[in-house]
């Protein structure tokens, strides 16, 4: 590494600065425990409306869980990841208030368009999700507690922006127990509407939890005179990027999914299917752990040595929870592709195998996104994942042509390898870039 000063701001050496390198245990343990919680909760919401309801039913709670999951993004545009890393960078309190008071600056304007938007065109989102306007009254309804979900989401973030990721997980988890066990009742009845709006009003809870932690932050943030249209646009720019990353992947795979239906048909489609569906709890899992750990603890680090001690750190944990998964995979793959799927799903084993694989060196590639992001270099964050997601469609157009069995897991491993060389060389580049020593924490000259 290069001797001059790093990006990350140079801060008093000593056991102090080594210790912030390293996130504290248990907010490794509740990542798991939270992350643990949510499968569980998932998948028992699941079974039971799959079970309790009829198809209709099912069908009509299912997708007015989908609208509560876009009104809350919407109401937030996404900026939570953005709140946690300028929280984490902020200099001191009056700093913090103000990034506060710009996140709900945007919440305001955007939950007051949700609400007005779904009151106005409660019949015709209805029909467009269930086909039935009688479902109409349970729309506003949804869209208030949506909001209200964006906003303990705010809350949240700035629990983990004020290393409180522990706290932040807490409420969320009391949230969903508070929302899953009353729909779980109502499931049993037979009331998908009411079922849906209580389980949305379970995160009133994480709400009501989260702002009683930060209540200090919250008078501040009121107290606090000045204009923050400056926090408030870099805040939409962070959600610009955090909103193109979580849209280019997708509509990339839906493209390369089409593609793929039309060449081998869909029975091939549905073992690739099973395979993603597997690798999408995994990256879950890393993005919960990059978000809440990572993320917070990269942008405070002070000093390039502090920087490397939290990325090697994080690269183990990401990479041995990822192998461990395919290495428990690789003991029975027969066995638990039955037990979690299908024996039908048998001829998927190898894309199951290559996805798992493929996870593990994604590790790095994802390290060198929220290094990005800490740093606050959009670009860079952005371009990880328009990168891996070309990468992944030349390659696997060019396997098809070829007729190359397994084309997506192949594609996928080949992409992360060339991913996670690009991922190092920007790492090492970033942090030992030449910059003026002892700037504030989290702090770029760009």
């Amino acid at each position: 590494m290069p001797a001059e000063p790093s990006d990350v701001a140079e801060g008093p050496a000593g056991p102090s600065a080594d210790t912030a390198a390293i996130p504290r245990r248990g907010t490794g343990v509740a990542v798991l425990s939270f992350f643990g919680l949510k499968m569980v909760l998932g998948a028992t919401i699941l079974v039971a409306s799959a079970r309790w309801l009829s198809v209709g039913n099912f069908a009509v709670f299912s997708q007015l869980l989908v609208l509560i999951a876009y009104l809350a993004t919407i109401g937030t545009a996404g900026v939570q990841t953005g709140l946690i890393r300028q929280i984490a960078a902020a200099e001191n309190d009056d700093a913090v208030a103000r990034e506060v008071r710009a996140a709900f600056s945007i919440w305001a304007v955007l939950a007051l368009i949700v609400c007005l938007g779904s009151w106005l065109f409660a019949t015709p989102i209805a029909r467009f999700l269930t086909g039935f306007p009688q479902s109409a009254w349970v729309v506003p309804w949804l869209a208030v507690l949506a909001v209200l979900t964006g906003l303990g989401q705010l809350l949240c973030s700035v629990l983990t922006g004020t290393d409180r990721a522990s706290a932040s997980l807490f409420a969320q988890g009391v949230g969903l127990v508070a929302g899953t066990i009353p729909a779980l009742a109502l499931l049993r009845w037979n009331m998908p509407n009411a079922a849906a709006l209580l389980f949305s009003g379970g995160q009133s809870v994480t709400l009501l939890i989260a702002a009683a932690r930060i209540r200090r932050v919250l008078g501040q943030a009121v107290g606090t005179p000045g204009s923050v249209m400056p926090e408030i646009r870099r805040l939409l720019g962070f959600s610009g990027a955090f909103l193109l990353v979580a849209s280019i992947m997708p509509l990339t795979l839906l493209e390369l999914r089409a593609i793929y239906r039309s060449t081998l048909g869909l029975e091939a489609l549905g073992y690739w299917l099973a395979a993603n569906r597997i690798s999408d709890v995994n990256t879950q899992l890393m993005g919960l752990y990059m978000v809440q750990v990572f993320l917070p603890g990269m942008t405070a680090a002070r000093g390039k040595d502090t920087a490397w001690r939290l990325v090697r750190h994080t690269f183990f944990v990401a990479t041995t929870g990822m192998a461990t998964g395919l290495i428990i995979f690789l003991l029975a793959p027969s066995l638990l592709v039955g037990l979690f799927l299908s024996a039908k799903f048998l001829p998927a084993v190898p894309l199951v195998i290559g996805y798992f694989l493929g996870d593990t060196l994604r590790a790095s590639a994802s390290l060198a996104s929220y290094t990005a992001m800490s740093q606050r270099r959009l670009v860079a964050y952005v371009g990880f994942e328009a990168a891996a997601a070309a990468l992944i469609a030349a390659s696997l157009m060019l396997l098809l042509h070829f007729d190359v069995p397994n084309a997506p897991a192949i594609a996928y491993v080949g992409s992360y390898i060339l991913m996670a060389i690009v991922a190092w060389r920007f790492i090492a580049k970033l942090l030992g870039r030449s910059h003026a020593a002892a700037m504030p924490a989290g702090m770029t000259t760009d």
